[in-house]
């Protein structure tokens, strides 16, 4: 039986990878490597992802049916990326020491520029719409530091984006952010902490617009989409278990439709 990956030397490999549509960049660097899906396809010759390597044991993983787009530039060691697209995703990251970004089966991701630093991690979870200018830190780009006790005061946070969470354009998202199931952050907004579950949010720091929002695709929506809505939220809370149980009658009278 074919493995369904296929593993690439970065250094080794760089006329087959040319093929596929990657174009690599490495400095004499060891141990980093491109896992593709061999099922995966090049979409357009004029699209192309740029994967730079200035540091050694970094890795990529890339699932799904079609090549992501823009750039993934590891700027230290043991680093790692595990992408899985089915649809648009558009994407430029840069990677410290140790770090590692995830993207799970993704509706859209249009534009995200991400800067992930050492010993953190960006997660982007199920069926997420990411719009243009997205930007997403999990670090601060420099010390802030107290100086009454010389210490530094802020320090590299996670951030995890939950499944079918929909941000909207030129938004920012800052260190430590965790957005859950099913939010939406409107256009522009500027977001650091806890949103929680199925909530709408927007502004500068961004603030709750309004509870029990979520979103789907269509517009205006249909069954199909809100079904696929129900089933990306977990049941976490009472009254949302019982608000879905009456909404998921509702759809069963309605036709589906896409």
């Amino acid at each position: 039986m074919t493995d369904p990956i296929r593993v690439y030397s970065a250094h080794k490999d760089h006329d087959e990878l040319v093929k596929l549509g990657i174009r690599c960049n490495t400095a004499e660097k060891t141990g980093n490597k491109i896992c593709i899906d061999q099922k995966l396809t090049k979409k357009d010759r004029n699209e192309v992802l740029t994967i730079s390597f200035c540091g050694d044991n970094n890795s990529i993983q890339i699932h799904g049916n079609e090549l992501p787009v823009g750039s993934i530039s590891f700027m230290g060691n043991d680093s790692s990326v595990h992408i899985y697209r089915e649809n648009d995703v558009n994407i430029n990251v840069f990677l410290y020491d140790r770090s590692n970004l995830y993207i799970e089966k993704s509706f859209s991701i249009f534009g995200l520029f991400a800067s992930i630093y050492s010993n953190t991690t960006l997660r982007i979870r199920e069926n997420c719409l990411i719009a243009n200018d997205v930007k997403i830190w999990t670090f601060d780009h420099h010390a802030i530091i107290d100086l009454k006790t010389m210490k530094q005061r802020n320090s590299p946070q996670d951030v995890d984006i939950g499944p079918h969470v929909w941000i909207g354009e030129s938004s920012q998202i800052l260190k430590g952010t965790r957005i859950e199931a099913g939010s939406i952050i409107s256009a522009g907004a500027i977001v650091r902490g806890l949103i929680p579950s199925r909530e709408l949010w927007g502004g500068n720091p961004a603030r709750r617009v309004r509870r029990h929002m979520s979103w789907t695709p269509s517009h205006p929506t249909n069954t199909y989409d809100l079904n696929v809505m129900l089933a990306s939220m977990p049941d976490d809370q009472s009254n949302w278990s019982r608000f879905k149980e009456r909404l998921k009658k509702l759809l069963s009278r309605r036709p589906a439709t896409r």
